[in-house]
């Protein structure tokens, strides 16, 4: 699998402040395994050691699985035209 944390994800949704959880992927093969929870609580550890106190993510699809990974809905935008559910995640 792989996940990024970046300062800016999409231009359009600069007015929020990041960073931004991103390029998030598990292969379907190992999907369902807790892979997915361990990249992001890896990746949050590391946001939060930069010293950020939360970090974002947009979705067009999955809003409820984020939510069942503790994250909060921030707002409902559109992006290239396609409505997203933009979350915040608070760090530890």
């Amino acid at each position: 699998g792989s996940i990024s944390a970046l300062l800016e994800d999409a231009p359009e949704l600069n007015d929020i402040s990041g960073p931004w959880l991103a390029s998030f992927y598990i292969v379907p093969e190992h999907r369902g395994q807790g892979a997915a929870q361990a990249l992001m609580a890896v990746a949050a550890q590391g946001v939060s050691a930069l010293g950020y106190s939360h970090w974002n993510l947009f979705t067009p699809h999955h809003e409820a699985y984020y939510t069942k990974h503790g994250w909060a809905l921030l707002k409902h935008r559109h992006l290239h035209g396609e409505p997203v559910a933009v979350m915040v995640q608070v760090l530890k």
